[in-house]
């Protein structure tokens, strides 16, 4: 039978939290060491963090706040204004953009202060560090660091131990490491290439003219014959979808502008007195003569499942230019049906999800995307950009959706547009469809394509002052050494 020996010393749990060696303190006073004692320990047992996460390591100290890991006997308690804490813990990506918000904070936060930096993405830019063009690599860059903690993500029991090892730092602190504190690790300068703009209230933002009155390039139509401009009379207010088409209610706010267009025609709602022109902001390169008295903007409420773009256009007048896209063989149904309009478009096909696709020159875009609005393609879907190619074109597209009632699958349509990158211009789609806002700013914002006509066209996701197209295939992805002083 086996004999067990045990050790004759039981090695004893130590402190967590070690005392202030008083030994390698000069000031051996019992005042000052009694004062830095309980000074350490009042800091140590109600830390007040800030919680800066920003992406997927912020979930495990999500889970850390749980009954399960329970940091509460720790003394931590979450804080919304960094006025009231003295621990900033970053977890997650820190981009350019928002690096001078991350030193704003820390500046704002009292001292004594400390930094915890959560995860590989935080501590050196992670997976986004050999290849990104807006991360910023390691956020000691930007602010001074107490305890790094790597990992992808960092699990509850590793942010235990930081913040235990943070305990133990601020219980061997003294009196005059706190002066030398506040001489030296202050903050970190961001006097970098980037610049703070003013920023945009969404209130102004969405109550400003430019998002009311379509701009001087988008001026109305005023080829219709004059004999029937002289039946129309302006309306006083804007109609709404009682005694109109629907689509009149939904772009009341802008495209039309204090007026409307009635046809002669449309006898079925039996309002004649109210019929009135309507104010479109298209280009002059636009005929708008050769759809005649037939053309008809929107849905009537009593026939919504008819095609209503009435096929009284005339042959003899064209909305195209001399030069011609090469028109496909095989076309699909919408592309056929917009040439039959006399508007200029080639077919590339159906895509892998069965989307007819279409391309379209830039000075034809509003007359084509007026026209499938009118067909019915009453939702934007998504509008987007891509590179062709280094040095090649560049590709803006929409995708436009046919909203029906009673609809399983509602037809789907791509509209493609090809532009030189060195002068890449299309117009806008904002005065049809107002979702294409953001969507406008942010192809812009990456691939640097000036949507003509938008209201606000300026970066979303880059500073305001970033050089270059960051989405661009030639883009060269710039070293942010600077930002290490």
């Amino acid at each position: 039978m086996a004999v067990i020996s045990l050790p004759q010393e039981i090695e004893k749990v130590a402190n967590p939290v070690g005392f202030l060696d008083q030994s390698s303190s000069p000031s051996a006073h019992v005042l000052v060491s009694t004062f830095n004692d309980v000074s350490n320990w009042a800091r140590l047992s109600s830390l007040w963090p800030l919680l800066y996460g920003t992406s997927c390591c912020f979930i495990e100290f999500a889970s850390l706040i749980g009954s399960r890991f329970d940091f509460d006997r720790y003394g931590l308690v979450p804080r919304s204004s960094p006025r009231q804490a003295d621990l900033i813990l970053t977890a997650g990506t820190v981009t350019m953009k928002m690096a001078p918000s991350l030193v704003r904070l820390y500046e704002q936060m009292p001292e004594p202060k400390y930094v915890i930096a959560m995860g590989a993405c935080t501590i050196t830019g992670g997976m986004f560090s050999t290849d990104s063009y807006s991360t910023v690599r390691g956020v000691d860059k930007l602010i001074p660091v107490d305890v790094y903690l790597p990992g992808c993500p960092p699990k509850p029991e590793a942010i235990i131990d930081a913040i235990v090892r943070l305990r133990k730092k601020v219980a061997q602190e003294s009196l005059k490491q706190k002066n030398s504190l506040l001489q030296q690790h202050r903050y970190h300068t961001t006097r970098h290439f980037f610049t703070s703009l003013s920023p945009v209230h969404s209130g102004a933002y969405l109550q400003s003219e430019t998002r009311r009155i379509p701009p001087s390039s988008f001026h109305p139509l005023t080829q219709l014959p004059e004999s029937e401009k002289q039946t129309f009379a302006p309306l006083k207010k804007v109609p709404t979808s009682k005694t109109v088409p629907m689509a009149f209610s939904s772009l009341s706010y802008g495209l039309f502008h204090k007026q409307c267009l009635w046809n002669n025609s449309l006898n079925i709602l039996n309002h004649k007195a109210q019929r009135s022109f309507v104010q479109l902001p298209f280009t002059s390169k636009v005929n708008f003569s050769s759809f005649g008295s037939g053309f008809l903007l929107g849905r009537v409420v009593n026939q919504r499942k008819r095609n209503l773009f009435c096929s009284q256009a005339s042959s003899s007048q064209s909305l195209v230019t001399n030069t011609s896209l090469k028109t496909s063989p095989v076309g699909g149904r919408i592309s056929s049906w917009l040439a039959t309009r006399k508007l200029e478009n080639r077919s590339l096909g159906y895509d892998y999800q069965g989307v007819e696709v279409l391309e379209v020159r830039p000075n034809n875009l509003s007359a084509v995307a007026l026209a499938l609005y009118a067909y019915g393609f009453n939702y934007l879907r998504c509008q987007c950009a891509y590179d062709v190619s280094p040095g090649g074109f560049l590709a803006s597209l929409c995708y436009l959706t046919r909203m029906v009632d009673y609809a399983d699958q509602p037809e789907e349509v791509c509209i493609k547009v090809l532009v030189p990158r060195d002068d890449p211009k299309v117009p806008s789609l904002f005065w049809l469809w107002k979702s294409a806002d953001f969507q406008e700013r942010e192809s812009y914002d990456m691939f640097g394509i000036f949507y003509e006509g938008h209201p606000h066209l300026r970066r979303i996701l880059m500073p305001e002052n970033w050089i270059g197209w960051p989405l661009r295939k030639d883009y060269i992805t710039p070293l942010f050494y600077e930002l290490s002083l």
